[in-house]
Parts: structure tokens; C-alpha cells; sequence
């Protein structure tokens, strides 16, 4: 089931998925880094299996004239499954 990152250990729980996709990230400033994003309407949706988080997707819900309601997808990112 697909569900929204909500506390510090949710968000953490994806960075290693994330950092797959944005290898410049911190590991010790992610969860910081997520909540600020968060402030400005960033939201972090995950996947996980048995085991751990497999697929990550950080995304904003709009509204402009142009498009009216849209949701823009910023970050996507699977699991490397090696």
C-alpha cells in the first residue's frame, strides 16, 4: 500500500531509495531537508515491501489558470534491485 511520509522516521526510512536518484544527498540532513520542502507543500509518498521502502515519489499538488488542479511529480525514484 502506498502511503504519505509523515514523521521523521517515515521520511528517513526513504532516503536510501532517494539517494539513488539525488546521490548528493545527505543522509544526516534528509529528514530536515524533507520537513522544509514540506512547509512549502512537498509531500513524499512510499512503497514499501516485507522488508523495506522500494519506491519513492516526492510531488506538489497545485493550482494554477493554466492547468488548473494539477499534481506535479518532482522526485521519482525506485529501488536499485542489483
Amino acid at each position: 500500500m502506498i502511503k504519505l511520509a509523515q514523521n521523521g522516521n517515515e521520511i528517513a526510512d526513504c532516503f536510501h531509495v532517494m539517494k539513488q536518484l539525488c546521490t548528493e544527498l545527505a543522509e544526516a540532513s534528509f529528514v530536515s531537508l524533507v520537513r522544509e520542502l514540506m512547509s512549502d507543500g512537498y509531500q513524499l509518498a512510499y512503497l514499501r515491501d516485507e522488508i523495506q521502502v522500494v519506491c519513492v515519489a516526492g510531488f506538489k499538488i497545485s493550482k494554477n489558470l493554466f492547468f488548473g488542479k494539477h499534481l506535479y511529480v518532482e522526485d521519482l525514484s525506485t529501488l536499485d534491485s542489483e
